[in-house]
């Protein structure tokens, strides 16, 4: 992930900028990054601004990660900036309710290519989408973490042929267990399968 770092000289040159961070359930901050100061004066926000790649830390689900990141100054002085974040599961998990169900063709026909097909699912079963984080005191809601889902990519097989995408749906549920019946058209040749 990527971060913007604003700042300003003050009474002495920069020296270094140190990014740490702490990860849930440890009590210690350590270093992740030490970048030399380069100059990078913006017109437009009328302070130095840096972009600093962060890798996110490996950890349990919904672990507290605070990360620091200090301006050294040549004559020692020092400012810090803090944010906080909590891990979240990255891979969605999805279960399929019912279907498929051709909502083209009436009960007694037979599936054709371009007919549309539903089937009711339910992504991420379940999970919870906000944990809270400092300065709030409130307790971690039971359930694990997921990032929020911006939408589904529906993929078909025919036969043996090889699989391919069909349909890019956007979720209009946000949360982590959005249970939603979705329609897509059938690849040709044949109806589609799960």
């Amino acid at each position: 992930m990527t971060f913007e770092l604003q700042f300003a000289q003050q009474t002495d040159p920069i020296k270094q900028i140190v990014i740490l961070q702490k990860v849930e359930p440890s009590r210690d901050s350590m270093v992740v990054q030490t970048l030399p100061y380069k100059p990078a004066y913006s017109r437009i926000k009328r302070t130095d601004t840096l972009m600093v790649n962060y890798v996110v830390p490996a950890g349990a689900n919904k672990a507290l990660v605070r990360v620091d990141a200090r301006v050294d100054s040549n004559n020692g002085q020092t400012k810090l900036r803090t944010f906080y974040f909590r891990l979240a599961e990255a891979t969605p998990t999805i279960v399929i309710n019912s279907g498929p169900t051709n909502v083209t063709v009436p009960a007694a026909g037979s599936p054709a290519p371009g007919d549309i097909v539903r089937y009711n699912v339910t992504l991420n079963a379940g999970g919870i989408t906000t944990a809270p984080i400092p300065p709030s005191t409130s307790a971690v809601p039971t359930g694990t973490l997921y990032k929020d889902l911006d939408s589904l990519v529906v993929y078909a097989k025919v036969g043996t042929a090889a699989e391919r995408r069909v349909v890019r749906i956007k979720t209009a549920a946000s949360g982590a267990q959005p249970r939603k019946t979705w329609m897509c058209p059938c690849p040709p040749a044949a109806p589609a399968s799960p």
